[in-house]
């Protein structure tokens, strides 16, 4: 190994150690639009049973991770093929475990799985779901990457602007320009 190739991965070990990983830094590029090979039917059958899967050990409100680990690829596959309701499921247990109980999760720090599960929110917005009147201004700038952050944005403490002071501002730009992207890939 060269000098050099020591240097990067000393460089790369120091971000992930800080917590700064491919969303948060800006290292995750923006996709195109997912293949879409499965039928309708395949899509809901992969959905119905990832919810079960996810739901099967759960305690009150309280998921078993391990049941989540199980099921959630099945969500995300289902998610990816425009099913709406896997993309509320599949986003908001990256909210739950990223944002809300800051841990890593599915093999992300907490900001980047935050950044993950906005990234969904936000791509719901662009898909038709209904924005509460108080999120209006948010979604605005959420739903226009060419939009600077205005002053105070990651501050706020109601609305969908609470989950800002989870990410990073890079993360955040991820997920707005990632949903961005896919919007026009699944019909309203």
């Amino acid at each position: 190994m060269t000098e050099r190739s020591h240097l990067a991965l000393l460089a790369l070990l120091a971000l992930v150690l800080s917590g700064c990983v491919a969303r948060s830094c800006g290292l995750q590029p923006v996709r195109d639009c997912p293949e879409q090979t499965l039928t309708t039917e395949e899509v809901q059958a992969l959905y119905t049973e990832g919810l079960a899967i996810t739901q099967r050990d759960m305690m009150g409100e309280h998921y078993h991770l391990g049941s989540i680990a199980e099921g959630l690829p099945l969500l995300e596959r289902a998610a990816l093929h425009g099913h709406r309701e896997a993309m509320k499921a599949y986003r908001g247990h990256f909210i739950r475990v990223g944002a809300l109980e800051m841990q890593t999760f599915d093999g992300l720090l907490s900001p980047d799985a935050t950044a993950e599960g906005m990234m969904w929110v936000i791509l719901g917005a662009h898909l038709g779901e209904p924005v509460q009147a108080h999120d209006t201004a948010t979604f605005e700038v959420l739903m226009d990457p060419a939009l600077p952050f205005p002053e105070g944005f990651f501050d706020s403490p109601s609305g969908t602007a609470w989950m800002f002071q989870m990410l990073t501002e890079r993360g955040l730009d991820w997920a707005r320009e990632q949903a961005y992207a896919w919007r026009g890939c699944w019909s309203k």
